[in-house]
């Protein structure tokens, strides 16, 4: 059994007062449970290598730029090696750095400045630290499948757990992914130290982007458990998988915490019997690889200059009125992200990160944006005999990436171009570049 020298950290982002939540206009947010970034740093002869997750719905560019240039500055590493994911928790502060810039003009901030400069700092500091404090560790991958979380929310939309409706939450769950894959670090004794659970599943069971708490949502529930478990020194850190089309239950505007605590307390207990039956991977056979290109947005981004405009006259409305209706506010947050979209491509196209760690016969793919799940059993069968693992909303979120058989349906929201900024086109392209990329 080979070890690794590896270093994990545990830094605090928690607001310290209400704070916007995904939908900006009027959707204050407050603190429920603490937030948090969780670090582990790798080391071999050709490196050192680290992998940050933070509790938020996302990342921007530009954030992610500052914090790995923050982490560089002090340590070195090289900034290619250094990979930073959003969990992807509805129940969290919205990172609208880009956007509160622009909606700022009219008098409509969405962004809470001091939060974010916790953040920044606090996300450095934990990448920071983690390099700072190393020691040997053997790693594991482990595999076990969940039950009773997870649901395709496109065909057919579902819902368990505390559903009233028994039609509904006995309805097929449609195509997923049960599995939650781990990758875990562990000490002399074999207690695991740090875990890293990859499961194909919005973090979302507070309700979307309705709820009104900061949380980590259902993960939190499943670390308390594994903390129960293993001992509070195992901190647990989520990845998202292939999600887009994929929560926990339906998708709905409001969740309840007896459902949160019951999908996190199943995942918990799935995560540690993936630990519990995990085999060591063999750190000879270590990899890491990085690819930076672009591709063409879709035609139906506008050039800034069209978006400001568009962007300008709904503010405008917007401060005419005391209230809003759902619509109105879906509507202005719509325009706004569309006008960062632009504002990032100059209407032209969008730049991209791969990355990837490979540990033995376990290939870590992390890309930008949140991938169907169909997307993940095709990378699979690149390489059936060994395993993969794929983290979405890596670096910064290039919105959704539908795969080719849900291109046709123009219904659902998720595939709809007022949410996406990549066109089919140079979805399918960004699908071969993974790939080619895996080979």
């Amino acid at each position: 059994m080979n070890k690794i020298r590896a270093g994990f950290a545990v830094k605090d982002i928690t607001p310290e007062k209400s704070v916007p939540g995904r939908l900006g206009l009027i959707h204050l947010i407050h603190p429920h449970h603490p937030i948090s970034v969780k670090a582990a740093a790798i080391e071999n002869d050709s490196g050192k290598y680290l992998m940050i997750v933070c509790e938020v719905v996302g990342l921007t560019k530009s954030v992610n730029k500052l914090i790995r240039d923050r982490i560089v500055s002090k340590t070195g590493i090289p900034y290619q090696n250094i990979i930073i994911t959003g969990t992807h928790t509805h129940a969290s502060p919205w990172i609208w750095d880009l956007q509160d810039e622009q909606a700022r003009k009219y008098g409509l901030p969405v962004l809470e400045h001091d939060w974010m400069e916790k953040f920044i700092k606090n996300s450095a500091d934990a990448g920071i630290d983690a390099i700072s404090n190393m020691g040997l560790f053997s790693v594991r991958y482990g595999i076990s499948e969940t039950n009773g979380i997870v649901s395709n929310r496109v065909h057919p939309v579902t819902r368990w757990s505390i559903c009233a409706d028994e039609e509904i939450r006995n309805a097929p769950e449609g195509t997923v992914d049960n599995n939650v894959r781990t990758i875990s670090f562990h000490d002399e004794s074999g207690e695991p130290v740090f875990v890293f659970s990859n499961l194909a599943c919005h973090p979302s069971a507070y309700g979307g982007g309705r709820t009104k708490k900061v949380s980590p949502d259902f993960p939190y529930y499943a670390e308390k458990y594994i903390k129960e478990k293993f001992g509070e020194k195992t901190a647990v850190a989520y990845w998202m998988g292939c999600a887009g089309n994929i929560n926990s239950g339906k998708y709905v505007g409001s969740g309840s915490e007896e459902e949160v605590i019951s999908i996190g307390e199943s995942l918990g207990k799935s995560i540690a019997d993936a630990v519990d039956n995990s085999r060591y991977l063999d750190e000879a056979d270590f990899l890491c690889k990085y690819k930076k290109f672009t591709l063409p947005v879709g035609d139906f981004v506008l050039s800034p200059e069209e978006n400001k405009k568009r962007f300008k006259d709904i503010s405008e409305e917007i401060k005419t009125k005391d209230t809003y209706t759902d619509e109105e506010v879906f509507q202005w947050r719509k325009v706004l992200k569309q006008l960062d979209v632009s504002l990032l491509s100059q209407g032209k196209e969008m730049e991209i990160e791969f990355q990837l760690i490979r540990f033995a016969d376990t290939d870590l793919l992390f890309v930008p944006g949140e991938w169907y799940v169909e997307m993940y059993f095709n990378l699979a069968e690149i390489n059936p005999k060994r395993n993969l693992l794929v983290t979405t909303v890596n670096n910064f979120d290039l919105l959704y990436i539908p795969d080719e058989s849900a291109m046709p349906n123009k219904d659902w929201y998720g595939v709809r171009t007022g949410m996406r900024s990549l066109g089919n086109e140079s979805a399918i392209e960004l699908f071969k570049k993974a790939v080619e990329f895996l080979t």
